[in-house]
């Protein structure tokens, strides 16, 4: 059990924490509102975080993590013809470590949904299976694995649509101070649980009932109303922890 809490819990941050860009591609345009623009890239103290890349449709379709400037795993994301993200999969190395799939009815929202984790000689480790129910401004993620037990998380969202709570096992993320402003995140494929319209001005995570991390951002904003770079600092301290930079192309 604690084995499977570390892997929900570190694939998800990870996750928080891609139309393809061509030389010809206008970085960081000046759009006209929110959804003009698609992030393609996210840098932390100058270093690429992110890459993501989009189809015609201005859907995510892949997201690409970095660590010391090298690929270290991939998203891949699939639609159906509603635009609703029905599979994912993830990758280190090129294989295959974990698989998504989410099935719908008549909402935007997923009803279920199954997780298949692959161990490394490609064969399947652990399987789980996922419902949702949706009660007001909350989600609740009850999750069944294989031969170990059931997790329930829960995903609260503010009355603009932002997520600003989400429970995993039991580690907690707490978003706030939302700018008004346009996303960074505002594309999000898991836009039933994790989406964020706006843009968080503070994180506070904790695990277990400890406090792990408590930042505030500061954003620089263009135009557009997007940020584009973003400093951040301990709440407690007042000392600057990282800074994030944002780049865009312009949505079809």
């Amino acid at each position: 059990m604690k084995t499977i809490f570390q892997k929900t819990i570190v694939l998800f941050l990870a996750a928080v924490a891609l139309s393809s860009c061509s030389k010809d591609d206008d970085i960081n345009p000046e759009g006209n509102g929110n959804g003009d623009l698609l992030l393609v890239e996210e840098k932390v103290n100058g270093q690429t975080l992110l890459t993501y890349e989009y189809d015609a449709r201005n859907r995510a379709i892949v997201w690409t993590q970095y660590v010391n400037g090298e690929i270290h795993t991939t998203h891949s994301f699939t639609y159906d013809d509603s635009d609703r993200m029905i599979a994912q999969e993830r990758r280190h190395n090129g294989q295959v470590f974990l698989k998504e799939s989410y099935s719908y009815e008549s909402d935007e929202r997923p009803v279920s949904g199954v997780w298949t984790y692959i161990g490394n000689s490609g064969n399947v480790s652990t399987v789980s299976t996922v419902q949702y129910t949706y009660d007001q401004n909350t989600v609740t993620e009850t999750v069944d694995i294989e031969d170990v037990g059931t997790i329930i998380n829960s995903y609260v969202f503010d009355s603009k649509g932002n997520s600003i709570q989400h429970k995993i096992g039991q580690g907690v993320v707490d978003y706030g101070d939302f700018d008004g402003k346009s996303g960074v995140y505002a594309r999000h494929p898991w836009s039933w649980k994790t989406l964020q319209i706006n843009n968080y001005q503070s994180v506070k995570t904790t695990a277990a009932g400890m406090v792990i991390s408590d930042h505030i951002y500061k954003y620089t904003y263009n135009d557009a109303g997007y940020p584009i770079k973003a400093k951040v600092y301990d709440r407690q301290t007042e000392e600057l922890v990282e800074t994030r930079e944002y780049n865009y192309i312009k949505a079809n």
